[in-house]
């Protein structure tokens, strides 16, 4: 059921008839005021506000939990080796054994396992800022992951403000194995602000301290997001 507000054209397929266009508003199933009345169930294009149908892909997101974020990074790792065992080895002392993202996703409690670190990675090819967190039941068995993009790296100075699912990008991944991971939770809304920074532009060493909140949706309830990151080699999870 929803309500919807505007102008649009749509062709049902159903119990219903015909094809209309007209304004209003509507309530119940399918029932409206145009050139043609009917139920039915159809498929649509149009423009309009409103709440739509519930289902995957289809309606407003559906949140599935939020955060807090207090976090102190105080180096930043270069991405590109960011998957190096040796080079991540060296740089252990940046690694900060503590969680400092905090939260139910999807009922899950991300800080309900006894190993933990987050740290911060820059790519200088990409001009990304990236906050990483893991969740692992030991260190050879991850469970949960959260990410956070600041774009333009030069953007993240002290006092600035990121409205996440705007200007940051927040993700929540789930750990298939060890190596494969899927997505569980988008970031919708929220604001994230940047309490301090240095040297954030550098290939590495820079450092930068974050507060604030993410809420998170179903990425199956946004539209096409579970396609676009499916193609980037990251599957929604079931």
């Amino acid at each position: 059921e929803g309500e919807g507000e505007g102008e649009g054209e749509g062709e049902g397929e159903g119990e219903g008839e015909g094809e209309g266009e007209g304004e209003g508003e509507g309530d119940g199933e399918g029932e409206g005021e145009g050139e043609g009345e009917g139920e039915g169930e159809g498929e649509g294009e149009g423009e309009g506000e409103g709440e739509g149908a519930e289902g995957e892909g289809e309606g407003e997101p559906r949140p599935v939990g939020s955060l807090s974020v207090d976090c102190q990074v105080p180096y930043l790792l270069d991405a590109a080796q960011a998957g190096n065992a040796i080079y991540m080895g060296m740089h252990f002392a940046d690694l900060v054994q503590q969680y400092c993202i905090r939260g139910t996703i999807a009922g899950e409690d991300l800080t309900a396992f006894p190993e933990k670190m987050y740290y911060g990675t820059h790519s200088a090819a990409d001009e990304l800022v990236s906050l990483n967190q893991s969740s692992m039941q030991s260190l050879l068995d991850p469970r949960f992951a959260v990410r956070v993009d600041f774009y333009p790296d030069r953007a993240v100075l002290p006092g600035s403000r990121w409205e996440v699912g705007a200007d940051a990008q927040a993700v929540v991944l789930r750990h298939v194995s060890a190596r494969e991971l899927c997505l569980l939770a988008l970031g919708t809304s929220g604001e994230l602000e940047i309490t301090a920074a240095a040297n954030t532009t550098a290939p590495e060493g820079g450092s930068f301290s974050v507060q604030g909140t993410l809420e998170l949706a179903d990425p199956r309830t946004m539209g096409e997001s579970c396609e676009l990151f499916a193609d980037a080699g990251l599957p929604c999870c079931p």
